[in-house]
């Protein structure tokens, strides 16, 4: 999992992502990372798009997993969003990690049951693929009124 210092380095990984590892993801999916990658703050961007990935977790590619926990992580540390409320941020990575098939640490990995919830703005029932995204609500949030 990528360690993320700076925005810069998160905007380019996001962008890297989409462009070597999205054909993996189911298309709505992707189309909703790429909407809200068009957010004018680049914290929305980071916060918002490790959220919807979470949120998807069941359908996601190691790729996808360590985008999703190296963001969340890089966002609790700057105190972004309510990320770093109860930990969550490291929770999401540490749970990524577990589902990446990582080595566990020292004591183990948290339990499935302990992961935080995915948060209701991005939650969604997954099967084998997402059910179409609807993108109006997330244009909503990358554009509010």
């Amino acid at each position: 999992m990528q360690t993320i210092t700076t925005n810069t380095e998160a905007r380019v990984y996001m962008m890297g992502f989409l462009v070597n590892h999205g054909t993996g993801l189911p298309d709505s999916l992707v189309a909703a990372v790429q909407l809200l990658m068009a957010a004018a703050s680049p914290v929305d961007q980071m916060v918002k798009v490790a959220e919807l990935l979470y949120a998807s977790k069941d359908v996601l590619n190691n790729e996808a997993r360590s985008l999703a926990g190296s963001l969340a992580a890089f966002c609790a540390e700057n105190y972004w969003h309510g990320l770093d409320v109860d930990d969550r941020g490291h929770k999401i990575k540490k749970a990524m990690m577990r589902d990446m098939g990582e080595p566990a640490p020292t004591g183990g990995w948290p339990a499935p049951a302990d992961d935080p919830e995915p948060s209701p703005q991005f939650a969604h029932s997954t099967a084998q693929e997402i059910t179409p995204v609807d993108v109006a609500p997330l244009q909503a949030v990358v554009e509010p009124s």
